[in-house]
Formats: structure tokens, C-alpha cells, sequence
């Protein structure tokens, strides 16, 4: 089996710069996703907040998540 690798770097340097590029866009996206799940986390537990305020509980994230660790375990 032979596996045909094409590579378009040209140098040492080329292909440090193209390696430091591409890790920086990989934690660029990696942090864009930890940001969108942390928003998606506080609009939850927003939403369980106004919730729980129409039914005069105010811990609408901490019980919701002990009731699934709960379960869990």
C-alpha cells in the first residue's frame, strides 16, 4: 500500500508557519464553541429562572441539574 502525500510546503519555515496557523484557527474555533455552549447554558438557566419566578422557585438550574446527576448516578 502506498499513500501518495502532497505537500505544499516548501521549507522548515513554511511549514512551521502553516502548522502555528492552522492551531491558531483550531483554538479560535474551539473558544467560539465554548462561548456558544456557556450562552447556551445562561439562556436555560434564564429561562428556568422566569420559570421558576411564576412558580416561586428560585433554584431553577441547580435543582434541574441535580435531578439529572441524580439520575445519572
Amino acid at each position: 500500500v502506498s499513500i501518495d502525500v502532497e505537500t505544499e510546503d516548501v521549507n522548515l519555515l513554511d511549514a512551521a508557519a502553516r502548522g502555528a496557523s492552522q492551531g491558531v484557527t483550531l483554538a479560535l474555533n474551539i473558544a467560539g464553541m465554548l462561548i456558544a455552549f456557556l450562552a447556551l447554558l445562561a439562556l436555560v438557566n434564564g429561562i428556568l429562572g422566569i420559570a421558576g419566578q411564576a412558580f416561586a422557585a428560585t433554584d431553577g438550574m441547580l435543582r434541574l441539574s441535580g435531578a439529572i446527576v441524580a439520575v445519572l448516578v
